[in-house]
């Protein structure tokens, strides 16, 4: 189940709703999780990554199997909630937005990351060089 700060950023995709109610039609279905599943990468699975989080691999894997590779790890943005992913993403020298349980907020704030927000609602993607929700 979503939560109400998820629930509201996906409102701001657009199409979104559209694309939800042609999906009972199963060859959008297929394609989709075809599209999904091309681009996840399950550390259990996966060669390159020797080992988990805290360490780099895990994202740097991902960055790998993106169709369009970033040139630099540092154009990459990452979304954690866990101090461990928060360390994962700090050593793959990407970009890191956590929004982590308040218990973890003052470890979050220790780790380097780029920003620590209490909220997704407070996330700026101008701040990024994104364009700006509507």
């Amino acid at each position: 189940m979503l939560n109400t700060n998820m629930t509201t950023i996906l409102r701001e995709i657009g199409g979104l709703i559209e694309f939800f109610a042609c999906m009972h039609v199963k060859n959008v279905v297929d394609m989709v999780i075809d599209m999904v599943i091309s681009t996840i990468v399950f550390c259990g699975d996966e060669p390159d990554i020797k080992k988990g989080k805290p360490h780099p691999d895990p994202f740097l894997a991902t960055m790998n199997r993106f169709p369009v590779k970033p040139s630099d790890p540092s154009k990459v943005l990452v979304f954690e909630d866990a101090p461990n992913g928060g360390r994962a993403a700090v050593a793959a020298g990407m970009k890191c937005v956590m929004v982590p349980n308040e218990r973890y907020r003052q470890e979050a704030l220790k780790i380097g990351v780029t920003q620590v927000l209490h909220s997704l609602e407070e996330f700026r993607p101008e701040e990024f060089g994104l364009p700006p929700f509507d």
